[in-house]
């Protein structure tokens, strides 16, 4: 039952995300090890966004490490364990809590034991700009605390570089740059060479605009229309097609209104503009399909099924249609 609810649920993300974002490109998938155990490492812009499109586009099934905090409902810890995802904690939750990683570190080591995929993020945290952050030593404790314990384990790093025209708003592009699979065996428990290994290599799959003069910068990117998803276009300086530019977003807001009022009545409450593409894909992500059952039901009691299941239809093409958009930020 677990499994047929993961694979159902991870069909509907994938269906949602490709209705959100107006174009999802993956590069470099012939460097993924198949049936071999995976610690995939990416950078980190988004806060659900980018476990979501990793665990969908790459036709893996990765385990995630999350941050303790948010399991601390027992509703949702139950809930968050179904969906394969891990509590790690961090000083913040608590000096006294950061023991309880040494569990957390086995059950990856068993994961990865029985040729699983982990997922994780290095940096540590979110952020919107578009470089970098030092890496966390974690994910060189997982992978040298599973050799040790299995010596003759095939273990890779996956380094995977997330790039995206603009998370927060929907119809963007977001591309997966997949980076050279890395021998963890090669690195010889060495992990300062290794975590500068991935390092190197993140730095390659990723827009990488310094943090010196920052806004100035991406200004200046964002007004040659640079394109701020791949990196190989960024680095050469190609400018979005003018014929990928459909402007359909005002009939958007005006069909799906609703979900529009829901937006606009979070929004002041999210602190973080991280954020924000999270809480919108999740809107569309729920409130989509309420919105079409809603609809339908409506216009069964009134006595036309079939002009409602017309009207659905119509929604979902129109929002299929006029997804795209080459708004950058």
């Amino acid at each position: 039952m677990k499994r047929l609810f993961n694979e159902l649920l991870r069909i509907w993300v994938r269906i949602s995300l490709h209705v959100y974002f107006g174009e999802i490109q993956v590069k470099g998938r012939q460097h993924i090890p198949r049936d071999q155990p995976l610690i995939i490492v990416a950078n980190h812009q988004n806060a659900l966004l980018d476990a979501l499109l990793i665990a969908t586009e790459l036709g893996l099934k990765p385990h995630f490490l999350a941050r303790a905090s948010i399991f601390k409902n027992p509703w949702i810890a139950s809930l968050l364990s179904l969906l394969q995802l891990i509590p790690v904690f961090r000083i913040r939750d608590g000096f006294q809590n950061l023991s309880r990683n040494d569990e957390t570190f086995q059950r990856c080591q068993h994961i990865l034991a029985r040729r699983e995929s982990i997922l994780l993020f290095p940096e540590g945290n979110h952020s919107l700009q578009r470089h970098l952050r030092p890496l966390s030593k974690g994910f060189t404790r997982i992978a040298f605390g599973t050799l040790q314990n299995h010596p003759d384990l095939p273990l890779y790093l996956l380094p995977v570089g997330i790039n995206y025209g603009a998370h927060q708003y929907a119809g963007s592009k977001v591309s997966l740059q997949v980076g050279k699979a890395i021998p963890v065996a090669e690195a010889d428990f060495d992990a300062q060479a290794l975590k500068e290994q991935v390092a190197t290599s993140l730095k390659a799959l990723t827009v990488q605009i310094p943090a010196t003069a920052y806004e100035i910068s991406l200004q200046k990117y964002l007004k040659g229309q640079v394109d701020l998803s791949d990196p190989a276009a960024f680095q050469a300086g190609l400018t979005f097609p003018a014929h990928r530019v459909i402007h359909g977003r005002p009939i958007i807001h005006l069909l799906y209104f609703p979900l529009l009022l829901i937006w606009k009545f979070l929004k002041p409450s999210i602190t973080d503009p991280v954020f924000y593409g999270t809480v919108k894909f999740l809107i569309g992500f729920l409130g989509a399909p309420l919105y079409f059952i809603l609809i339908t039901v409506i216009f069964c009691v009134v006595g036309v099924p079939l002009l409602g299941s017309t009207v659905v239809i119509g929604l979902a093409f129109v929002l299929y249609v006029f997804r795209h958009s080459v708004k950058q930020a």
